[in-house]
């Protein structure tokens, strides 16, 4: 119930505040939850506190293809963490995601994802992820333009 609910909350924000490699595993054991609303606190919990252990576990939840069916709110936490772990080896993944064209008809990834994708190149802010940004700059999808504008202008700055 709710009361549940909120008690499994404040245990997410204590292991977050604890920040312990014992707290962080915990955490990350959280990213598979049931609730979307602690997948989300522990998703942007772990991206400011990056653990390069996380790597192979992000890297699958980027992967799958569950990935596609996530609300934005969550997709976006998802990619900002894996950028915060990945760093400039999440590029390809995240290059691919943004600018590949898929399938027999050459179609691309949704817009939310794509979106998420640009801003998570952003927040690596690498060359590399510059230069991908950059093959999408002139994008036909307005809200994929605007991100990959957005993504720039926070590395340019």
């Amino acid at each position: 119930g709710a009361a549940e609910r909120e008690s499994r909350a404040i245990a997410v924000q204590a292991l977050v505040a604890i920040g312990s490699p014992p707290a962080l595993k915990a955490l990350e054991r959280t990213l598979s939850d049931t609730d979307k609303d602690l997948r989300f606190i522990a998703m942007r919990a772990l991206a400011e506190l990056p653990q390069p252990t996380l790597l192979p576990r992000v890297t699958q939840l980027v992967n799958a293809p569950e990935m596609r069916r996530l609300e934005h709110r969550e997709r976006r936490a998802l990619f900002e963490l894996y950028a915060s772990v990945a760093g400039e080896r999440g590029v390809r993944v995240l290059d691919a995601l943004l600018n590949a064209k898929t399938g027999i008809f050459g179609r691309r990834e949704d817009t939310d994802v794509r979106a998420c994708a640009a801003m998570a190149l952003g927040r690596i802010g690498s060359p590399d992820a510059l230069t991908s940004l950059r093959r999408s700059a002139g994008d036909k999808d307005p809200v994929v333009k605007r991100s990959v504008e957005i993504a720039i202008d926070g590395r340019s700055a």
